[in-house]
Formats: structure tokens, C-alpha cells, sequence
């Protein structure tokens, strides 16, 4: 992400060198383009301001340009940047506009694009905010509905994004089928790799594993905990060839939460060997990792999840830990704040 920000700022310096009122539209459009595509790579890495006001230019541009098509991937664009800020109002108004021009030009690939974006909006406004984007409908059936929506048109239509569609298929219907959510997140897996798709690969991965260890806890039920590593073979090998810092560390955290979790329940606390280990690698690449909407809730969430299972340990334990992960993450202050919480 870092070299696609620079190849598209060459990109834009190189054509804006020579731009002027008098260029052609055929200069406008690769401006605009350019500017959609590098204001993505933005909000991926946490500049979702700066990426707002590039897409923004984008969206005049093709306006009065009159490419449709063009305008509404902007709008999409735009949405996604919101909503990685938590700007989840925003980020439906652009969503709906995006709709707005893809139905007129009945562009089913895209349309099945915008529906899984709007589903994921209307889940995460609600777990984050509380807010709900569709004033008297149920925002939950909403979200079901059009995730559904995104799948067919996906499947049919838009093969290379249908593994995203998977993916937040999985975890809108898991939160009240968790059956149903992990068989969606095992079908992710499954077409991500397929497709070579890095991302939806290692986060489909994850989150089948998250789910089930979530879904134990809850139940009890020892299925749902070897499913936490039914699919653990393939981490390596994704690990291998993808570079995605925040869903290595998420992977790494579960393990120690796993083994913390079944060293409490079994009473053998020599079960807690390689826990600190996951925790101190996990962390680390959180903090390295710390990427659009999937990181900047991250570290508190998972500092959270950490210290409720720290302070079930002995104080022998926790105190040998401390000191620990303090002098590990030593040239982090972000941790090292955190870390403050176990006091």
C-alpha cells in the first residue's frame, strides 16, 4: 500500500504537469481516475481525510464529464473512506447515491459492489454507534437483505468480489446464526483462495477462527473449539506470501486468547506456555498494521479482550507478564499506553 501511494502520486504529478483548462477530457478522466484510485489506497492506510478530498475532485470531474459509471464508483469510493472513519451517516448518503447511478444504468456487477458495502455500513453503525441508517426498518434485516442482494449479483456478475460478499455475509448473519455465519466464512475462504484474493483469503481465515472461539465461549460446545483451528494449516502459507500486519497479529492473539482460555478451564496453567509469546507478536503487529477501519478500533478492542483474561491469572503470572511485554514494546507508546490498563 505504501508503494501503490507513491506510484499513484507519481502518476498524478506526472499528468498534472502538463494539465491546464484547456486539456483534453480524455486528461480529465485519467485525473480522475487516478485521484479515485489513489484516494482508496488513502483510507487503507489511515488517510481517509486527505483520500475524501481526492475522490471529491474525482466526483465533480466525471459529473460534468458525464460518465456515470465513473461518478458512481467515485461515490462508492467515497462511502468506503467514511465509513474506515466512522463517518457511517456520510458514508450511506455516498452509498445511495452510488445506487442511485447504477441502477439507472443497470450495472449489476457494481450494484452487487454497493449492496455488500451498504450491508456492512447499516452492521457496524449499529455495533459501533448505535445508529440506525434506515429510520423505522429493522437495520439488521436491511443489512440481511442486501447482502443477499450483493451475493447473487456477485456470484453472477462480479466473481472477483464475491469473496468479500462471503465475508460480510458471514458476519452479519453470525451475529444470530453463528452456524450460518461460519458456513458463509468457509465458503469465503474457500473462492478467496481460488482467486488469489490475499486479503479475503487471510480474513476469511481469521474470522471463521474469531467466530468459532467466540461461539465456544458462549456455548460451551468443544466443536466450536476445534473449529478455532480447523483451518490453521493454511495461515502459514498465506502468511508467506501476503503482507497484511494487523490480520497476522489478530491470528496471533487468538492463539494466546485460546490458550489462556483453555489453560482457566482445564486448572493447568502449564497449558500457558507460548501465550505470552502470541500476545507480545500480536500486539506488535496490530500496532505495525494499523489500517482503515479494520485497525483503528483494533488495539483497544483487543487490548480489552487480553486484560479481561489477564487479570484471571495468578499475580505471579501477571506481574512476570507485564514486565515483560513492557520491555518488549518499548519503542511503541501506542502499547505501552495500553499497557497502562493492567494496573
Amino acid at each position: 500500500w505504501r508503494q501503490a501511494d507513491d506510484a499513484y502520486r507519481k502518476a498524478h504529478d506526472a499528468i498534472y504537469g502538463t494539465y491546464s483548462s484547456r486539456s483534453s477530457d480524455i486528461d480529465r478522466e485519467e485525473l480522475a481516475s487516478i485521484r479515485t484510485n489513489w484516494a482508496y489506497v488513502k483510507g487503507l492506510r489511515g488517510d481517509c481525510r486527505e483520500g475524501q478530498d481526492l475522490v471529491e475532485g474525482a466526483i465533480g470531474t466525471r459529473r460534468r464529464l458525464g460518465n456515470q459509471a465513473g461518478e458512481g464508483n467515485a461515490w462508492s469510493v467515497h462511502g468506503e473512506l467514511c465509513r474506515f472513519d466512522s463517518q457511517y451517516e456520510r458514508a450511506w448518503e455516498s452509498y445511495l447515491r452510488a445506487e442511485e447511478l447504477f441502477q439507472r444504468l443497470r450495472s449489476w456487477c457494481w450494484l452487487g459492489q454497493v449492496y455488500q458495502q451498504q450491508a456492512i455500513c447499516l452492521l457496524q453503525a449499529m455495533q459501533q454507534k448505535g445508529a440506525n441508517l434506515v429510520g423505522d426498518k429493522d437495520p439488521f434485516q436491511e443489512a440481511e437483505e442486501r447482502v443477499v442482494l450483493a451475493l447473487d449479483l456477485c456470484r453472477n456478475h462480479a466473481p472477483r468480489w464475491y469473496p468479500a460478499a462471503l465475508n460480510r455475509a458471514g458476519r452479519i448473519f453470525g451475529r444470530r446464526d453463528v452456524d450460518a455465519g461460519l458456513n458463509y466464512l468457509a465458503a469465503g475462504i474457500r473462492r478467496a483462495h481460488e482467486l488469489s484474493d490475499g486479503w479475503f483469503w487471510f480474513a476469511n481465515l481469521v474470522e471463521y477462527a474469531e467466530m468459532s472461539y467466540r461461539a465456544w465461549l458462549a456455548t460451551g460446545q468443544e466443536e466450536y473449539r476445534r473449529q478455532v483451528t480447523m483451518h490453521g494449516s493454511q495461515i502459514p502459507t498465506v502468511m508467506s506470501e501476503y503482507t497484511f500486519p494487523h490480520l497476522a497479529g489478530r491470528w496471533y492473539l487468538l492463539q494466546g486468547h485460546l490458550t489462556v482460555s483453555q489453560a482457566l478451564a482445564s486448572g493447568d496453567l502449564g497449558q500457558l506456555s507460548g501465550a505470552l509469546d502470541h500476545y507480545r507478536e500480536g500486539f506488535t503487529c496490530i500496532a505495525a498494521g494499523y489500517e482503515a477501519s479494520h485497525g483503528h478500533t483494533a488495539i483497544p478492542r483487543e487490548f480489552d479482550r487480553f486484560k479481561d483474561l489477564f487479570f484471571k491469572l495468578p499475580a505471579a503470572i501477571q506481574e512476570g507478564w507485564e514486565i515483560d511485554l513492557r520491555e518488549s514494546w518499548r519503542g511503541s507508546p501506542l502499547l505501552l499506553a495500553r499497557l497502562e490498563g493492567l494496573y
